[in-house]
């Protein structure tokens, strides 16, 4: 994908947690920012990832404290 298509997709995903969403609204907005993390760890790392990041801080759910 291009730079500025993932650009306006986390751009969309950071509008949509600032609002009040519906519970399928946010269902969607968790499985786009999920996509868009997993995409971005497999660009850097050139391979899927091992393990899932923890939606709050970042890091592999299993170094997870949150």
């Amino acid at each position: 994908m291009k730079t500025s298509e993932i650009k306006m997709l986390w751009k969309f995903v950071r509008a949509g947690e600032d609002r009040p969403l519906s519970a399928a609204d946010l269902r969607l907005l968790i499985r786009v920012r999920s996509a868009l993390m997993d995409y971005e760890d497999e660009v850097k790392l050139g391979e899927p990832a091992r393990e899932r990041r923890c939606m709050i801080c970042g890091v592999p759910v299993s170094q997870c404290c949150c």
